[in-house]
């Protein structure tokens, strides 16, 4: 068992994981014409939250991976929160202004995930 990590963690990691395989095939059979805002928008934007508040809480669960988890996990909320911003934006098929709320929030992934992979090295 690795250390540090909890019961349940491994059952997690592998229902994200068949979540991830099952949206890449359903990419290559409905290939580059066929789209769904709630799967390609919201399904991936919420996916990305969900994951960014595990590495989240990780950070604030285990206070030896603290330093660079609560720094990876907000700026991983930062771009999922840009992806929410830019599905609602972009819904009935209207492109977003630009600059947007998405790109803010995008922005703000930037210092953050720096951050937290300089506090990772």
């Amino acid at each position: 068992m690795l250390a540090g990590s909890r019961p349940g963690i491994k059952p997690i990691h592998a229902l994200l994981g068949i979540v991830v395989v099952a949206y890449w095939m359903s990419l290559i059979v409905r290939g580059s014409s066929g789209t769904a805002t709630w799967l390609d928008g919201w399904g991936v934007a919420g996916f990305e939250l969900l994951v960014s508040c595990l590495v989240l809480l990780r950070g604030l669960v285990v206070p030896r991976d603290r330093p660079y988890a609560v720094l990876l996990g907000i700026g991983g909320c930062f771009w999922a929160l840009g992806d929410l911003a830019t599905t609602q934006a972009t819904l009935g098929g209207s492109t977003p202004p630009s600059p947007s709320l998405g790109n803010v929030l995008w922005a703000g992934f930037v210092p953050f995930a720096f951050l937290g992979l300089l506090a990772l090295l």
